[in-house]
């Protein structure tokens, strides 16, 4: 949660706190914080405007929850992870190779809360940092990214993110794409704690195969 953001819902929650001791006129307004619109009620104190914790909070996907025995207000914000949540980052060596084809994993990231840019969504992902290489002359087609990768928590993940970069397709003879392949998770991140990425064969512009299925294993040791 931004430090602005932590100011305004301060300023709030004394307001909120202030009602019951203050005289106020009560009149609907809508309020529009950082472009995002609610009605609300807002409240004149001492020639000051104040509006309810809960609707700065809603306009943030935030929850608002109290504990009689602290007589404690908690807002947690939609983004906010606790910190044994936080990104772990493994630097791995896994290599598989099919025909003409050789891919390396270098980096496996689990993020609790990975977006690529500010059009993304926020996703509990595995994201590896990846190079395919193509080792002959001819062109070649492979998807590495539409392989299935499964977890130790049984969990089975079918095709990449669609935020991956693309390190796939058509590769011309003797060329490296590198870039990261996102996978979606549910599993915990905490239990993850190795993987199996399964990759189909790659093939020519005739559709011929040029090597065979190949699964590449990934352990993740700090």
């Amino acid at each position: 949660m931004s430090k602005k953001l932590k100011i305004s819902l301060a300023v709030v929650f004394v307001a909120l706190l202030s009602f019951s001791t203050g005289a106020y006129a009560s009149t609907k307004y809508y309020l529009n914080f950082n472009d995002k619109t609610t009605k609300t009620d807002v409240r004149m104190i001492n020639k000051k405007a104040y509006v309810p914790l809960n609707d700065i909070s809603k306009l943030f996907g935030g929850k608002v929850s109290y504990n009689s025995k602290k007589h404690t207000y908690y807002v947690k914000a939609k983004d906010y992870h606790p910190a044994n949540s936080q990104v772990k980052t493994f630097n791995v060596k896994a290599t598989g190779t099919s025909g003409p084809m050789k891919i390396i994993v270098s980096k496996v990231t689990l993020h609790p809360s990975f977006k690529k840019d500010s059009y993304s969504s926020h996703v509990r992902a595995v994201v590896m940092d990846v190079a395919v290489e193509n080792t002959s002359k001819q062109t070649v087609e492979w998807y590495p990214a539409q392989g299935a990768l499964n977890l130790n928590t049984k969990e089975q993940v079918e095709f990449s993110h669609p935020d991956s970069d693309l390190v796939e397709g058509t590769f011309n003879g003797q060329v490296i794409k590198k870039g990261k392949v996102i996978y979606e998770v549910k599993s915990s991140l905490s239990s993850i704690k190795n993987l199996k990425w399964s990759i189909s064969q790659p093939f020519d512009n005739n559709l011929n195969g040029l090597g065979p299925d190949i699964v590449v294993p990934i352990t993740l040791i700090k």
